[in-house]
């Protein structure tokens, strides 16, 4: 299927149609907050760039790549809330999220978030740039900084894009708005890429980080249960900078990390288990869940139903996705 520049609207209301829906980004996600997980996320396609508002209502903690063939931004929502985190940096009010052409990407995003993603095609910014200008100033990842202005023209090109009035009201966006949109975009990227220096120091809380995003991806991949010792060895690291840098990154310890992660990997295997003989106690038990009324009680809190009840729902075949908008030589 695919989606021509009209707004359109995404509902998940788990976290595992939520990795699905926000492909083409390459994504393995995990919730990391109590609570019915619901996003909802508003998109458009605008003369090749992909827009949306995004709002999720669960933290999250993500590892895995931005799309091929783009340059992707993130601006995020810093109200009265703890910052996202992209890449061990947090996106504040002078920040912004980048990867370009499929950069691994690990981010951290608090619970109530809400932000506004651009994906512009990497032949589209090469050839703004100009060939010589993209080889400098394209590099596969980081954050950017942006003034106050820049952040607040994004959100609202954005929004205006997908034809969110002031007040939550509707509009059509028409042909010659769409290409006044798209002009003011790439002008706005390419201040923000000419004012930044890229370059990054490797600090010894940048060390901390890169310990933990490795240590973040080997557990994730993991088909059993891992103690923190022997994570910290894999990351190359004494327990304690491991547990610094978890802190530090994800706003919690790496035990906690991983028993949310079991929690995560537990409830995929139920939702996607659709054997009738299948029993809740077999699947607790392959992720390390021996206290079955504890288990239950914090999967409940995590996921805001029971085990049993993930294991008994009718999976619906899944919905649209961010990349039916793109165009159908991108869209995979």
């Amino acid at each position: 299927m695919s989606i021509e520049s009209e707004p359109n609207r995404i509902n998940a209301c788990d976290i595992d149609e939520l990795n699905y829906s926000v492909d083409p980004w390459q994504l393995d996600m995990r919730q990391i907050s109590p609570g019915t997980m619901h996003a909802q996320i508003d998109f458009a396609q605008i003369n090749g760039m992909l827009l949306s508002h995004e709002h999720w209502s669960q933290g999250l903690s993500a590892v895995g790549a931005t799309p091929a063939g783009y340059l992707a931004l993130a601006v995020c929502s810093t109200e009265d809330r703890r910052a996202a985190n992209w890449n061990g940096a947090e996106l504040d009010s002078q920040h912004l999220g980048y990867g370009f052409d499929a950069a691994e990407t690990e981010f951290v995003t608090p619970a109530d978030e809400e932000h506004w993603v651009i994906l512009v095609p990497k032949d589209l910014i090469i050839s703004h740039l100009g060939e010589e200008s993209a080889a400098d100033l394209l590099h596969k990842k980081g954050v950017l900084r942006q003034t106050p202005k820049q952040r607040r023209q994004l959100i609202s090109l954005v929004d205006h894009g997908l034809g969110k009035l002031p007040g939550g009201g509707k509009e059509q966006v028409d042909g010659q708005t769409r290409t006044a949109i798209h002009s003011e975009l790439l002008d706005i990227i390419t201040e923000i890429l000419l004012l930044n220096d890229m370059g990054r120091k490797h600090s010894t809380q940048r060390k901390r980080y890169l310990a933990c995003l490795k240590a973040i991806i080997y557990a994730t991949g993991l088909k059993t249960p891992i103690r923190v010792p022997e994570l910290a060895a894999v990351a190359g690291v004494s327990q304690r900078v491991l547990e610094l840098g978890f802190q530090e990154t994800l706003g919690m310890s790496p035990q906690k990390f991983l028993r949310l992660d079991r929690f995560n990997k537990l409830h995929r295997d139920l939702r996607n288990t659709r054997s009738a003989s299948s029993r809740v106690t077999a699947i607790c038990n392959r992720w390390g869940f021996h206290e079955l009324g504890r288990t239950a009680v914090e999967y409940k809190r995590l996921f805001g139903e029971s085990p049993s009840s993930t294991l008994r729902q009718e999976i619906q075949p899944h919905g649209i996705r961010l990349a039916d908008a793109l165009p159908e030589t991108t869209n995979r």
